[in-house]
């Protein structure tokens, strides 16, 4: 719960905190003053204005104060102590705000974005690092090429408590962190991977709840974490990455690094790229003349003259025949099975396919395309995320 109370009169209780919002409060006091009382409405509601300001603009210093007696609400009852009180003030804006959040539903999903992790150049970055001296593979030995001084950091950590290979002293850093702070990006080596390997899970979820909960009081505005978060090489689960980062670190924002277009080395993900692909009976070229050939039924001749189809040509045919009845209910499904077939039917492919990991597939194009793929960033993707979903069949 959380009351206004008038300072004059306060008296402590010991399971409320008192917060002042007075003007030694730097961030919340009223920078707005009255020259009489009949001036008590106008100023607040100046402040009022500049209040919802500060929160559209991100105001990191005001954001970290309310981010504080947030938290501190959660634990116990809160006291915001001005002068004014029971006449209005400032704080009624204050509290209002704070109330909003702290009945709000509680958030049961992660925002996630497409971007790469090392692209950022301002907040703070989050990784899992292991507890045996070595950034070897993934993205720790990208963090290491392009930060090396966090390497130098994490190493230092590593040496304290690793003298003579004491066994104890190295599972004494699992649940801890190492941060560097470059300029204006800080970086968190998150200590909750027990050794590394390819034979069983060495991300360790207690230790990972215990590193985001470092983070979780150091009350940073932005963090960013990686898409599947210790769901690598050091195996993961990433369902239970995600609840546990929902517990922790429930504004974060998930990077997940984005295949933008299919072209130069990722065309082999277009459907105009030549492959043979058997479907329903027939061997075509390339997935674009096998798909434009489903648009109609039971004229057989004219699916063989599609199989023989370069890919535009085959596109270009394909907007003047008549369309099958059902053709917009089913003709997802149907590129889905042409796909499907594409990377089946083609081993060199289908490990291409697979090399592309956890990568967020996007048809980005210049030709006004927004349902199959995306223009300029907007759009259904629909080609991108059934090749995600081939993708996901493939590895099983």
């Amino acid at each position: 719960m959380i009351r206004i109370v008038n300072l004059r009169n306060y008296k402590a209780n010991p399971n409320e905190i008192l917060i002042k919002i007075d003007g030694s409060n730097i961030a919340l006091g009223n920078k707005f003053k009255m020259k009489s009382e009949s001036d008590r409405d106008l100023v607040c509601n100046e402040y009022a204005k500049w209040f919802e300001t500060q929160i559209k603009s991100s105001n990191s210093l005001v954001l970290n104060e309310l981010r504080r007696i947030y938290k501190l609400a959660l634990k116990k009852d809160i006291a915001l102590g001005c002068w004014c009180y029971p006449k209005r003030c400032h704080g009624e804006t204050i509290k209002k705000f704070l109330d909003m959040y702290l009945t709000a539903p509680k958030k049961n999903k992660l925002t996630t974005l497409k971007g790469n992790l090392l692209d950022i150049k301002q907040g703070v970055i989050l990784h899992q690092v292991n507890n045996c001296g070595k950034f070897g593979k993934g993205l720790a030995l990208a963090i290491k090429k392009k930060y090396p001084k966090h390497f130098k950091d994490y190493l230092t950590a590593y040496n304290l408590a690793h003298t003579n290979h004491n066994s104890i002293k190295k599972t004494s850093l699992l649940g801890t962190t190492v941060k560097t702070e470059l300029n204006n990006l800080i970086i968190y080596g998150l200590f909750s991977q027990d050794g590394y390997g390819t034979d069983r899970r060495y991300t360790s979820y207690k230790h990972l709840k215990e590193c985001l909960n470092i983070i979780n009081k150091q009350n940073h505005t932005t963090i960013y974490i990686p898409y599947k978060l210790g769901c690598g090489l050091a195996g993961g689960d990433w369902n239970v990455v995600k609840e546990i980062i929902l517990q922790e670190l429930p504004n974060a924002i998930i990077l997940r690094p984005t295949i933008s277009s299919f072209r130069g080395e990722y065309f082999f993900l277009s459907n105009f790229y030549k492959s043979p692909v058997n479907y329903d009976g027939i061997t075509y070229q390339n997935n674009e003349a096998a798909f434009q050939a489903a648009k109609f039924t039971n004229n057989d001749s004219l699916k063989l003259e599609f199989a023989k189809l370069e890919p535009n040509v085959a596109k270009s045919r394909g907007k003047s025949v008549p369309l099958r009845k059902d053709w917009e209910c089913v003709k997802e499904n149907i590129m889905f099975e042409i796909c499907l077939a594409k990377f089946s039917q083609n081993p060199y492919l289908k490990k291409k396919l697979l090399s592309t990991g956890d990568l967020y597939l996007e048809e980005g194009n210049s030709h006004g395309d927004d349902e199959w793929g995306t223009v300029n960033g907007l759009g259904q993707n629909k080609l991108g995320i059934i090749l995600m979903k081939v993708r996901d069949c493939l590895k099983k």
